[in-house]
């Protein structure tokens, strides 16, 4: 049998994770990978989103980006995001020092995790 399992945050994570029995101490660790997030970043240039796009296939994840960004047809355009907390932890941290406005977005990501993290609505 296959279950699907919703998590909704962290106790959620940590929840099903110490339900399998595990080591107490890779209960954190293992929580991390078991959240997973997609967000939509709005109106970037296509410099910023192929910035987005390196940073998330370097971790290990992906975005989705208009077919016109690699030609630089696209003057602004969208990114679905997704990934683990862990991830975007990485992301994000990558994208704080990176230039046309990406560290602005950094903290938007964070916020945005921090909120769902705890069980929030994002502002």
């Amino acid at each position: 049998m296959i279950r699907i399992k919703a998590i909704r945050g962290k106790r959620d994570a940590e929840k099903l994770v110490r339900s399998m029995n595990v080591d107490e101490v890779v209960v954190n660790l293992l929580s991390d990978k078991q959240r997973f997030y997609v967000f939509q970043i709005e109106k970037l240039p296509p410099a910023a989103v192929n910035i987005i796009k390196q940073m998330a296939l370097a971790r290990g994840t992906d975005a989705v980006i208009h077919r016109d960004v690699i030609t630089c047809r696209a003057d602004k355009t969208d990114v679905v995001l997704s990934g683990t907390k862990k991830e975007f932890e990485y992301i994000a941290s990558s994208l704080k020092n990176q230039p046309f406005g990406l560290g602005k977005i950094t903290g938007q990501i964070v916020n945005l995790i921090e909120c769902l993290e705890q069980e929030k609505t994002p502002e």
